[in-house]
């Protein structure tokens, strides 16, 4: 055999070896991992069982289970379903809480939207339910008044008042009633009462105006709403009101003084200036400013509306001055263009 050929078959013989090395440390590799993820395995499964069977045992022992507890949404209502009302006062329990709490609700939304029929049929199916419930008397006497049912909420008003603690809005609400039904000493001795107990309550000096001014006693329906402006000075209808009244009671200056707050506030109200214009010029040495004012509120008008304020014989003291006719001359001739 030459050289060759021998070193040939050494060569095969040295990638025999080569290879059977090779695919028995492949071998051992392969059986390796199955052993170790057999073994982990079945440790794990061991250790999960454990697991449960401590958990099981104290769920049993300790923890029972439980139905979920329920929540519902009181608005919209969707979880609850009315049922006829009892024939006498219901259980306290969690049901008729609930079918209370509902018709409640549903008479307050009734009301709002001004079906006030089925607003008082679903209080009173509340009060069915539970007679002793507190407070539906007040929201009854409210209705009440709203539809202008005034004897009917004089009488809620009246049982509110036994059923709970009194409150400054019951008396006062109650007052309205009564000046509904044209009882103004009932009226008045109720807000006397109310202004006794709370001084700074201005609903209540607000409606005193309102009884003093319907049986003409101008002088202290003013004082009354005077009390009123004080503390509700943003009320600019009110503040007007005591205006005029100053204004008819002769009153200038402060009508002058209310009407200059008045003007800041509304500064685009031609009549506030008008009034204004109108109460200075009763002021001693005032002419000239009212004169001012007046020029001020007639740009504010067209010129046919300014005629019609300076014809009035609010402003005679004011006819003979210069500017006066100069300003009235003005718009007469705006008003033929």
């Amino acid at each position: 055999m030459d050289v060759f050929v021998q070193e040939m078959l050494r060569r095969q013989r040295r990638q025999a070896i080569t290879l059977f090395l090779v695919t028995a440390v492949a071998l051992l590799s392969v059986a390796g991992m199955v052993y170790y993820w057999m073994s982990h395995s079945k440790q794990n499964r061991m250790q999960r069982n454990t697991v449960d069977l401590e958990m099981d045992t104290a769920r049993t022992a300790a923890v029972p289970f439980t139905e979920p507890l329920p929540l519902y949404l009181i608005d919209p209502l969707k979880q609850i379903t009315a049922v006829d009302v009892p024939d006498k006062p219901a259980d306290l329990t969690v049901d008729w809480v609930k079918q209370a709490v509902y018709h409640l609700l549903e008479g307050e939304k009734a009301a709002q939207e001004g079906r006030f029929d089925v607003a008082l049929t679903e209080l009173r199916k509340t009060r069915k339910i539970f007679p002793q419930i507190k407070g539906l008397s007040r929201m009854e006497g409210l209705i009440y008044l709203a539809e202008k049912d005034y004897a009917a909420a004089a009488k809620a008003f009246e049982l509110s008042l036994q059923e709970e603690t009194a409150s400054f809005g019951i008396i006062n609400n109650l007052a309205i009633a009564y000046i509904g039904l044209n009882d103004m000493p009932k009226a008045e001795a109720r807000l006397l009462d109310l202004i006794k107990l709370q001084p700074t309550y201005a609903f209540a000096y607000f409606n005193l105006a309102t009884i003093r001014q319907r049986q003409n006693d101008l002088p202290k329906a003013a004082e009354y709403l005077g009390a009123y402006t004080r503390m509700r000075p943003g009320d600019h209808t009110a503040g007007e009101n005591y205006a005029l009244m100053l204004i008819q009671l002769g009153q200038w200056e402060k009508a002058a003084v209310i009407l200059d707050e008045l003007g800041d506030a509304m500064p685009s109200s031609a009549v506030i200036q008008f009034r204004l214009a109108q109460a200075l010029s009763h002021v001693n040495g005032k002419r000239n400013q009212a004169l001012d004012t007046l020029e001020h509120a007639v740009s504010l008008v067209d010129s046919r509306k300014a005629l019609a304020w300076l014809s009035r014989s609010d402003f005679d003291l004011m006819r003979s001055e210069d500017r006066f006719k100069k300003l009235s001359d003005q718009l007469a001739t705006k008003g033929s263009q």
